[in-house]
């Protein structure tokens, strides 16, 4: 038979409702805490857990922080003349 094992939660330490054995793999796996309400990605092969860390969102750049204001005044300012003349 083959060895298994459950998995420990990453953060609090304590045990999920899943067990790995020798020959599981898993990719990119969202593991759910029921305990302390967080998900969290996991990497498991030969009985080894890894934590996948997520990458931080790349911050826009100014060129593209300029088209999405003036397309926002641009809306805003066609949606006051739409409701000027429906209010007449």
């Amino acid at each position: 038979m083959k060895q298994t094992k459950w998995v420990l939660r990453p953060v609090c330490g304590s045990k999920t409702r899943n067990r790995i054995r020798e020959d599981t793999v898993l990719m990119n796996f969202p593991l759910y805490c029921p305990k302390c309400r967080q998900e969290t990605l996991i990497e498991v092969k030969d009985l080894r857990l890894t934590v996948i860390k997520e990458p931080a969102a790349e911050p826009m750049n100014l060129q593209m922080m300029q088209i999405l204001g003036s397309a926002a005044f641009l809306y805003t300012a066609y949606n006051r003349e739409e409701a000027v003349k429906s209010s007449r």
